[in-house]
């Protein structure tokens, strides 16, 4: 039982709870004799009738009474009646609260670890083992000393942990209270105990350094050494794996790195014997004296007062010297931190379609796109908080694309329109209307915007007509624009329209800039996108999740030097209709934010999800690929997909009985974009294989060779769409570079014709009716998507959606038509063709949308013969895939110096 407020225990009074747990609850308490405060830790009322409990609770505290150190939290005192450790009373947060906000600078995060060595190394001395070392049980003060809590309360409480592990701690017959089982509790600690712990052999000092190994580099990164959603996960990870070594910040000395690693060796006869080596590895000991870190207490190095103040500097957007920050030398004066945002639980990133965030040019102020609307946070604060005024409703319109003006005082984004608000918030201003942008900067007077198909624009900052620019061919996509200095050239992505594959297209792409007087234009780089030009002298570029930098000539428009990688892991742009950006943005006074990834870009790891109509989803036992797209067959018994992941592309069939793994069905050249024959007997689909991008058929079962259908002339390819009930015609897509036109091939003379005279900039993702008589296409322009029905055959045409629509799928019954709106709300549309044409309003089928991985080529999605689930290609799981699904941004201050020394190592 609790203790309530005011209560006595001896002469203290009980003024709050601070806590609760399995070893004990904890109280503020007023001390009447010596006036101050103090914590009282409270035996659980489990144990509170058990003499040896209480026994060993006494000789704890007597043997804690001893360690009279300064990181240590002091007992005054011990109580009988209940029985209570009388503590020292220390204010502050935990270690857990300051990591909770993202990975603690090397500069910051070594006095830290300094202060716990010194702390364990004490209790070792006196032959006191932990146990249970973890942030949580690590207060930081504001003055930056640091006091390490709970030693020894573990051993007083369990039966025997010096031959007890995770297990049968959270088992034994004798530990009875509920706290001591309960998930959260035993998961904290199972993340930071040592094998030899989990596996519940003998304990020595040992089992502390791993703990601590576990806590550094969880102060290191933002991020745990092992964990898992379920006590057995973290536990098979403690015993199996290792952490992501990668994720180190580079500026940590390598000594002290080195010492890191083997604090978490496994064996621990390979492990770091004595906390007093790490204490003198922290204090600089082993290093040559130019990494070395002061040990807590002493005068801090040259470096690491300048570190300090560079760090409140770039937080506060004092400018730093440009020829020291341009000359790109490393220099001692000027560390680079990092450090990791970490979006609160009620925040997802949304419409990744586009750009998710930037940074302000003086590197003091970061926005982002989620739940619908733009955040903003200061550096100098730890909290984001909402820009008033950019809330929008899900849907095509949006918010999306953040950019900073060149003062920082607004934001210009993309809701519809493109709007102009203060960073403070309020009255939106409308710039002018356009689609979505494909990238957007904003340079002096104006902003400046892509537009796909439909070039290169820019608008006055305060409003007005916009103007274009840049020109494309109708097969080209113009993304992510900037001026460059002097604003006699733009610098932008130019990509192909007609290549199918997201990744490809964006990884083929070329980056160019073009004269704005002449109309010249120049080839920067082949093979990249999303380019921007640094006050380095540098232009920065994405290949997959990887930037890559090269030296550049912004009056020449040359490259002068070869080009070398970064960063490594940037979050891409998850649609081929969005504008293949990288989620990246750096400032003028070299501060970097990103978004992690995959080091392979948009096409990381995937999976496929059934959804009800509620929208809970399960997971298909199958392993994570680069899916791409997914057809259940007519009997609803097998699955056809195709995977691609940019190098082989393939067709799989699988049993949805799960009895066998999915089976490969195409061999020879890259194979996409599979669709059932109305039997079920045969899949159609797209193969290389003969030097075109034409359609073949093969059976089902895998006998047999293809058969080619169609073939295209130089430049086009065909994309299999649907085929009607009847099984004598299917539909595909012809991508030309005269634009996209739509297709029927007749399977009993084997012969293709033109389907009415509409063109798209985009593939149909045409579908046959039920009873074969209308096919439903999405129509496509530079701006607009919208879902059409066209009889069969004769091809009189309606218009079905009316806000944008696009991959539609039938529905069984009357419930009509099923199309996606923006990027993810799932409609239907009910709709009546005698003796007129009529189509109702659209309704969600799926709450809260159907999650899918791109909006491209083929539809990434069906739906069950029953019309009750979806199938979905969705990106894996973040517990399951990693970086992925991870909502956070990574800050890196100073990150010009990393650029220098990259740029100075190749």
């Amino acid at each position: 039982m609790g203790l309530s407020i005011g209560t006595r225990v001896g002469p203290y009074v009980v003024r709050e709870s601070l806590g609760a747990g399995g070893m004990g609850e904890v109280y503020r308490a007023y001390d009447t004799k010596l006036n101050r405060e103090v914590a009282l830790k409270v035996l659980p009322h489990a144990f509170a009738d058990e003499p040896d409990r209480l026994v060993r609770f006494r000789r704890e505290a007597q043997v804690l009474a001893s360690l009279n150190h300064p990181h240590i939290a002091a007992i005054y005192g011990f109580e009988e009646h209940p029985a209570a450790l009388v503590m020292e009373l220390v204010e502050g947060s935990t270690l857990a609260d300051r990591i909770a906000t993202g990975a603690i600078p090397v500069s910051d995060a070594m006095p830290i670890a300094a202060q716990i060595s010194e702390a364990l190394e004490a209790a070792h001395e006196r032959g006191i083992v932990h146990r249970d070392l973890k942030p949580a049980n690590v207060k930081v003060r504001d003055d930056g000393t640091v006091k390490v809590l709970d030693f020894g309360l573990a051993k007083a409480l369990a039966p025997d942990l010096t031959t007890t592990g995770v297990g049968s701690r959270s088992e034994s017959p004798t530990v009875t209270t509920p706290a001591m089982t309960e998930a959260g509790v035993i998961l904290g600690t199972a993340a930071y105990m040592s094998p030899e712990q989990a596996k519940g052999k003998p304990l020595d000092k040992r089992t502390d350094i791993w703990s601590f190994g576990c806590v550094v580099y969880e102060m290191l990164t933002g991020r745990r050494a092992f964990g898992g959603d379920e006590v057995s996960e973290t536990l098979a990870s403690v015993l199996a794996r290792e952490p992501d070594w990668t994720l180190l910040p580079s500026d940590l000395p390598p000594t002290v790195a080195s010492y890191v690693r083997r604090c978490l060796h496994k064996d621990p006869r390979e492990r770091i014997h004595d906390i007093a080596d790490i204490r003198l590895a922290l204090n600089g000991a082993f290093d040559s004296g130019a990494t070395a870190l002061p040990a807590p207490g002493r005068k801090p190095r040259t470096w690491q007062r300048a570190g300090v103040v560079a760090l409140a500097t770039a937080c506060l957007g004092a400018a730093i010297g440009a020829g020291v920050m341009w000359a790109l030398k490393p220099s001692p004066l000027v560390p680079v931190t990092r450090s990791r945002f970490a979006l609160p639980s009620a925040q997802q990133f949304t419409h990744d379609s586009h750009q998710l965030v930037a940074i302000s040019p003086d590197g003091t102020q970061m926005a982002y796109v989620a739940n619908n609307r733009l955040f903003l946070r200061r550096l100098a604060e730890l909290d984001a908080r909402p820009v008033q005024g950019t809330e929008s409703a899900p849907g095509p319109n949006t918010t999306t694309s953040p950019v900073f003006s060149p003062d920082g005082r607004s934001l210009a984004y993309h809701d519809g329109a493109f709007r102009r608000i203060s960073v403070d918030g309020g009255q939106a201003l409308t710039l002018c209307q356009g689609a979505p942008p494909h990238g957007i900067s904003w340079s002096d007077d104006f902003i400046v915007f892509g537009q796909g198909s439909g070039g290169i624009l820019r608008v006055p900052a305060n409003g007005g007509p916009p103007e274009q620019i840049v020109k494309v061919e109708h097969n080209e996509l113009a993304s992510e624009p900037q001026m460059l200095p002097g604003n006699h050239a733009v610098l932008f992505t130019l990509a192909s329209a007609l290549m199918p594959v997201v990744q490809a297209r964006w990884d083929t792409a070329r980056v160019v800039a073009q004269a704005l007087d002449s109309g010249k234009r120049t080839t920067i780089v082949e093979g990249g996108s999303h380019a921007r030009y640094l006050p380095t002298g540098h232009i920065v570029y994405a290949v997959g999740g990887i930037l890559f930098a090269v030296p550049f000539d912004p009056q020449r428009l040359v490259t002068t030097g070869a080009a070398v990688p970064v960063v490594e892991g940037v979050r891409r742009s998850a649609s081929t209709i969005g504008s293949g950006s990288a989620n990246y943005s750096v400032s003028s006074t070299g501060a970097l934010i990103f978004v992690p990834g995959s080091a392979s870009g948009a096409f990381g790891q995937r999976e496929i999800v059934s959804v009800d109509r509620s929208g809970n989803s399960e997971t298909l036992p199958l392993p994570q690929s680069a899916y791409v797209g997914v057809r259940l067959s007519p009997s609803g018994r097998q699955l056809v997909f195709d995977t691609d992941d940019g190098k082989e592309a393939g067709v799989w069939i699988y049993d949805l009985s799960g009895g066998s793994p999915p089976r490969k069905l195409t061999f020879g050249g890259k194979n996409r974009f599979p669709i059932w024959s109305a039997d079920g007997r045969r899949v159609v689909f797209q193969s290389d294989r003969d030097g075109d991008l034409g359609l073949f058929w093969q059976l089902a079962d895998g006998s047999g060779l293809a058969e080619r259908l169609t073939s295209t002339e130089k430049g086009a390819s065909h994309v299999a769409e649907s085929f009607s009930p009847a099984g004598d015609q299917f539909s595909y897509s012809e991508v030309a570079p005269s634009g996209v036109s739509l297709w029927t091939f007749s399977m009993r003379d084997k012969k293709a014709a033109r389907f009415g005279d509409s063109k798209s900039t985009a593939p149909f993702n045409s579908e046959f009716s039920p009873d074969g008589r209308w096919i439903a296409f999405t129509l496509r322009t530079s701006s607009t998507a919208n879902i059409y029905l066209a009889a069969f055959p004769s091809g009189a045409q309606y218009q079905v959606s009316t806000t944008n629509g696009h991959h539609p799928v039938w529905l069984p019954g009357d419930e009509g038509l099923s199309f996606r709106v923006g990027a993810n709300e799932q409609v239907a549309v009910r709709v009546t063709t005698s003796p007129s044409f009529s189509a109702g309003n659209p309704v969600t089928v799926v709450a809260g949308g159907l999650p899918i991985i791109e909006l491209g080529t083929n539809r990434p999605y069906d739906v069950t013969r029953d019309g009750r689930r979806f199938l979905s290609v969705t990106p894996a799981s973040a517990a399951r895939s990693g970086p992925m699904g991870v909502q956070e941004i990574e800050i890196v201050l100073n990150w010009f110096e990393l650029l220098g020394q990259h740029m100075q190592t190749k």
